[in-house]
């Protein structure tokens, strides 16, 4: 089944496919016009917690969209907007109302839940409003997607134009989140951030890697610049893959700038001396195969005050014997 929608979040890449539907989910952004036939209409007529556009969609999946920064939500209904045969679902949308260049990081933020967890997905938003010129700029992510820039300058006409396409991968829970920010290096002074449509594909089949492990799931706080934490493996179906291993920006990857990766091995690149012993530090890791397919995952590392390894507390040891190695 496949899904057009607009929308934004994060997590995992592997083999996927959508748990309820067996077919494309369009989802036409409408209001007061009609609806692009073979599409599902989200109108501010589905909302049901003030400014946000919401609604449970057929095969299980929901929507929520909201406004992020100072803006709100706003739409229009465009009788002259193109479309050729799609003229229904390119004349009416909703877009970031205020999301100008003066505000940087404003938006759209779109929130699915209902899809398959841990699996990755194909994207296409489609955006344009013919009374707005001036090359609007909107930056769309999310997911573990990189991001793709959505502009407008002319009429579409079919829905191969105005339309940016890439891939994201849904969290344990089947949930994804996308955003469509003001562009930072090409914004335009008044909107920036529009959505007439959104389509989610049928999950992406792959071979690649499936699972990560991390041996040690914990680290001493007077361990030294260097010091090996734990070693990964990676799961994959392929016989006798080769993997390497880094380090992500995104959801969970909150203390990444601590360690550092060489080969496969998680290593402490600062000083841990500061953090409180029971303190837990979150980092995200991509494994990639030979052939470039990967999978993220978030581990949660406890610090712990036990540069000995025994597990026992050393300031208890100090307080009760001459020295660390005294008892165990």
């Amino acid at each position: 089944m496949r899904v057009i929608v607009y929308f934004s979040k994060i997590l995992i890449l592997g083999a996927i496919s959508l748990p309820l539907a067996a077919q494309t989910l369009r989802v036409d952004f409408n209001e007061n016009a009609t609806t692009q036939n073979g599409w599902q209409s989200l109108s501010s007529g589905n909302s049901d917690l003030g400014d946000s556009w919401s609604k449970n969609f057929s095969g299980g999946v929901s929507l929520d969209v909201d406004a992020i920064g100072s803006v709100t939500l706003d739409n229009r209904d465009r009788s002259n907007n193109g479309g050729g045969g799609e003229a229904s679902m390119w004349r009416d949308f909703l877009f970031a109302g205020g999301s100008f260049s003066s505000r940087p990081g404003s938006g759209l933020r779109l929130d699915f839940t209902g899809l398959q967890p841990t699996t990755e997905y194909p994207i296409k938003i489609w955006g344009y409003d013919v009374s707005s010129t001036g090359g609007r700029a909107a930056d769309w992510s999310g997911g573990g997607a990189e991001g793709q820039r959505l502009t407008f300058t002319s009429q579409p006409a079919t829905l191969a134009d105005n339309v940016i396409t890439f891939n994201v991968v849904t969290n344990g829970a089947g949930a994804v989140t996308l955003k469509g920010i003001v562009s930072v290096t090409n914004p335009s002074s008044s909107h920036n951030v529009f959505i007439n449509g959104l389509e989610i594909g049928a999950p992406i089949a792959t071979d690649g890697p499936n699972d990560l492990a991390l041996s040690s799931l914990s680290v001493a706080k007077a361990e030294t610049i260097g010091s090996a934490v734990g070693t990964f493996t990676t799961t994959d179906p392929t016989p006798d893959d080769t993997f390497t291993y880094s380090l992500r920006e995104g959801e969970g990857g909150t203390d990444n700038g601590l360690f550092e990766i060489t080969g496969n091995i998680l290593r402490v690149d600062r000083d841990l001396s500061a953090l409180a012993g029971g303190a837990t530090l979150s980092i995200r890791v991509r494994t990639a195969d030979a052939a470039g397919a990967f999978h993220d995952e978030v581990f949660n590392i406890e610090v712990v005050n036990d540069s000995d390894n025994d597990g026992l507390d050393d300031d208890w040891e100090l307080l009760y014997f001459a020295a660390l190695t005294t008892v165990s």
